[in-house]
């Protein structure tokens, strides 16, 4: 299942027998493969979510510089998110430098300037950094510890990961020992 929250929301997925909606409120589409793509769209979903944010208080994180840990897997899909969310400058680390050159390369070209860039010097371009995404393996269950040394995570850094199990990472947890993360039940 998936779901995208812009000016629309919807969430879909991929089915192997159609999915009927008897409300009419599921699209059943279907795919060139046979497999079935139930839909469901919504309108003015950043509407709600920016009443949200005012109503708590919440401020936009700041996107002058970002340091993006990882250009593989969902990294592609966070770069393409932080430049359509207006971030300044992307620098990211990779440890496959050929990968990096060729992603560097391919989104300062989806972009059409020079946005993203490769990291020559981690701990100074995250001392510089507004916020930190990690989009490595590292952090997961079955990968524990954090991408990011605990020294250059300090209190003015924001802090991402996608890492989603465990929900508390250890990338996590030092940002909230640097008293930058907040839980904010909503």
């Amino acid at each position: 299942v998936t779901a995208s929250f812009g000016t629309s929301g919807t969430i879909y997925a991929c089915a192997r027998e159609p999915v009927v909606d008897p409300n009419g409120e599921i699209a059943a589409f279907c795919s060139s493969t046979g497999a079935w793509l139930p839909l469901l769209c919504t309108m003015n979903v950043t509407g709600v979510t920016e009443q949200v944010r005012t109503l708590f208080g919440y401020e936009h994180a700041a996107l002058d510089t970002v340091v993006q840990l990882g250009a593989a897997g969902a990294g592609s899909a966070v770069t393409y998110a932080l430049l359509n969310m207006g971030a300044g400058r992307i620098i990211v680390h990779e440890i496959d430098a050929a990968r990096a050159a060729t992603y560097v390369r391919s989104f300062n070209d989806l972009a059409g300037a020079e946005r993203v860039f490769l990291s020559r010097d981690l701990p100074g371009e995250t001392a510089a950094a507004s916020g930190v995404v990690n989009c490595t393996p590292v952090g997961m269950a079955k990968l524990p510890g954090s991408p990011l040394p605990e020294k250059l995570v300090r209190p003015d850094l924001w802090v991402a990961d996608i890492v989603y199990f465990p929900l508390r990472t250890e990338l996590l947890r030092q940002a909230a020992s640097a008293e930058q993360f907040s839980e904010h039940p909503v």
